[in-house]
């Protein structure tokens, strides 16, 4: 059981944290609405795509650790446009 156990939390931490997190919103916030839960999932996207393609980079052998300087400079250009 243990080894089960193991084995879920190594390949599926991802959707423990994620479960865990969507929780604590359903018992802090006053009540799930389903404009809640969209903006989290909006909010969760850009963080989402930004380490995809860091992941990808990573997985070929590139490692590039500027993600965060991009994601910032991107965002500035974005509001001066």
């Amino acid at each position: 059981m243990r080894n089960k156990l193991s084995f879920a939390w190594k390949n599926y931490s991802f959707v423990f944290i994620f479960a865990a997190i969507f929780l604590f919103y359903v018992l802090v916030s006053t009540g799930l609405t389903w404009g809640g839960v969209t903006n989290i999932l909006r909010h969760s996207a850009v963080i989402g795509i930004v380490a995809l393609g860091a992941g990808l980079v990573i997985i070929t052998g590139e490692i590039d650790l500027s993600v965060g300087s991009v994601l910032a400079f991107v965002a500035g250009f974005a509001v001066c446009v």
